[in-house]
């Protein structure tokens, strides 16, 4: 939980963002002002229009309106942008005050986390651990590593778009469980992953068992011979992701990976082992300790939550019953979940429940992770 000084400290951050964003309108409006001096005349005579209409008894709106679509001609005219000479925010759904519609707004949610993991030290792991660093001809399966790095790439450009459109699709790719004979630039075909359908070292994924593999992401195939892309604001893949494999398989780095670029879009992440994960439920629940309550609630709100290492927890009842909850919660209100874990599907269901499993199933893209450990062999 942030102090009162930390929080004012962002409000500060807030102010200073508006502060800008006016002086800089300004500048932009003298400059329009000195090369369009007719836009000077309409934004002074707006008063005087609306007064003489009011006394006449006519609609002000219907003259403001003529009066912005002149300004729009004469500024295109002039080669600027119709919107030149209005604000510019940081983030335009709060207009960089931190709240929008009497709530905390997602900027100022990530303004408080990132505070708060650079109190916890993980801002400098995720100084090493990230895409810029990240090199898959050092693993054992380079070609394989590349594949996911360029999934876990397009995951990260495309967070925060609407996954709505392309649910359904991936949904009955899985079902099928074979290609389409082509993919559209950049996605993930739903299959039957080949290495775990023959039982190699994908971290114990179950034979047969259908997941968005990562040896399917395409190296920028075409559809069907078109140089087809993702419908704009669509993203390509679920929100939610299971990465599996054995230790040393690069599991973790890319999750460092996909939470830092996901935290510099401004959007709020979580990043937790499951250990610390449990302890902070069981704390918030059971002790009524404050601070943990104030991060169980931010488990239940952020838009990216990640767990690492799922399974190298005390596993017991009240473990189970957190994790399905926590998963269920975030699949209701449609909030992101990343998961690493050494367990394979089987695992899952007989360590935890037949209902986190199927949940798992049906609505992660489920990508093995294979090859010998990263650090036996440096």
């Amino acid at each position: 939980m942030i102090s009162s000084s930390d929080y004012n400290s962002i409000m500060r951050e807030y102010g200073e963002l508006q502060r800008i964003s006016r002086a800089e309108r300004d500048a932009r409006v003298e400059e329009v002002y000195a090369g369009i001096p007719r836009i000077r005349e309409l934004d002074e005579s707006r008063g005087s229009i609306a007064l003489q209409l009011v006394r006449r008894g006519g609609d002000p709106a219907e003259a403001y309106e003529k009066l912005r679509k002149e300004k729009e001609e004469l500024l295109e005219a002039a080669g600027f942008p119709a919107d030149y000479m209005e604000p510019r925010y940081v983030c335009a759904d709060c207009r960089d005050t931190g709240y929008a519609g009497g709530q905390k707004c997602h900027c100022l949610k990530a303004r408080e986390i990132k505070l708060l993991y650079a109190q916890s030290h993980i801002d400098k792991l995720l100084e090493s651990e990230n895409f810029a660093a990240l090199d898959p001809s050092v693993y054992s399966e380079p070609e394989h590593m590349a594949r996911v790095v360029r999934y876990c790439r397009e995951y990260a450009d495309d967070f925060g778009m609407d996954p709505a459109g392309d649910r359904e699709t991936l949904q009955q790719k899985a079902s099928v469980g074979k290609e389409s004979g082509g993919t559209e630039n950049g996605a993930c075909t739903a299959a039957v992953s080949q290495a775990a359908a023959e039982g190699k070292e994908t971290g114990g994924t179950a034979p047969g068992t259908v997941t968005l593999a990562a040896s399917q992401v395409s190296d920028g195939a075409q559809d069907n011979g078109g140089d087809k892309k993702p419908a704009a604001g669509v993203r390509r893949h679920r929100e939610n992701v299971l990465f599996t494999g054995n230790t040393g398989v690069g599991k973790t780095f890319l999750c460092n990976c996909i939470a830092k670029a996901v935290m510099e879009k401004n959007h709020s992440v979580i990043y937790l082992t499951a250990i610390e994960l449990f302890d902070a439920m069981a704390k918030a629940q059971i002790r009524g300790d404050a601070n943990m309550k104030n991060l169980y609630e931010k488990l239940m709100e952020c838009e990216l939550l990640v767990i690492d290492d799922l399974g190298s927890e005390l596993n017991n009842s009240l473990t189970n019953s957190n994790l399905f909850f926590l998963i269920n919660h975030r699949l209701q209100k449609r909030l992101a979940t990343i998961i690493s874990t050494n367990l394979n599907m089987e695992h899952i269901r007989d360590i935890y429940s037949e209902r986190i499993s199927s949940r798992v199933k049906s609505s992660y893209d489920i990508i093995p992770l294979i090859g010998k450990d990263i650090r036996l062999r440096k």
